[in-house]
Formats: C-alpha cells, structure tokens, sequence
C-alpha cells in the first residue's frame, strides 16, 4: 500500500528479508507491484550477479533480487530464495525506519507471495 511509503523528509528507509521463489523473478516482480501499488518493477543491473527488478514509490526503492548461478554464489548454502532489499532512493540521514515487518505484514495478507 503506498501508505507505507509515506514518511518524514529527513528519514532513512530500509528493509531486508526473503521471499520464496515459487514463481519466475518478473512473475513476483508484478506481484509485488499489484500489492504495493509501484510503477512498473524494471530491470536492475545494479547488483552484480545478482540478477533484479526494482521499483521506486515515493523516493523508496523496492529491489527484488533473483538467485545468482551456482557458480557465482558465495554462501555455503545454496541460494534458493529471492530477497526484497529496500533503501532510500537519496541516503538521507534521519530517523531510522525498517519497514521489513509492514513489507511481511502486507505480503501475507496479499496471499501472493510468502515471505520467509
């Protein structure tokens, strides 16, 4: 909901946790968009091996990250899920706002996606 997007000028928004990967990455990614009413999620070249969509809502990106090739991943454990990474589109300094819980929360009662 855009609602959630709406925060003090002077504040530094982020979240960080999983999703599972029952769907393709540009599947989720539209997913996403429907429950968090974004622009269209877009492709991301930003994240290195990673490859991504992401979206910006009132000075927020939303980046979802797909799974890596096996040989380009780094952990012991297989990568196997998608991450929702969200950070300020401008790094300002401020209250610190993680928003992970409300992304969950929104996600859960969508019942398109499941988190992790």
């Amino acid at each position: 909901m855009r609602y959630m997007f709406s925060f003090p000028e002077k504040c530094y928004v982020h979240a960080d946790f999983e999703i599972h990967s029952e769907f393709s990455l540009e599947d989720t990614a539209e997913k996403l968009q429907r429950i968090f009413q974004t622009e269209k999620f877009v492709d991301d070249y930003s994240y290195d091996e990673y490859p991504a969509f992401s979206s910006v809502v009132g000075g927020v990106k939303i980046a979802l990250l797909g799974i890596p090739p096996v040989d380009l991943q780094v952990t012991d454990e297989p990568v196997d899920t998608y991450q929702i990474i969200v950070r300020n589109v401008s790094m300002d300094e401020g209250n610190n706002f993680d928003v992970s819980s409300l992304m969950i929360e929104e996600i859960t009662a969508s019942r398109l996606l499941k988190c992790i």
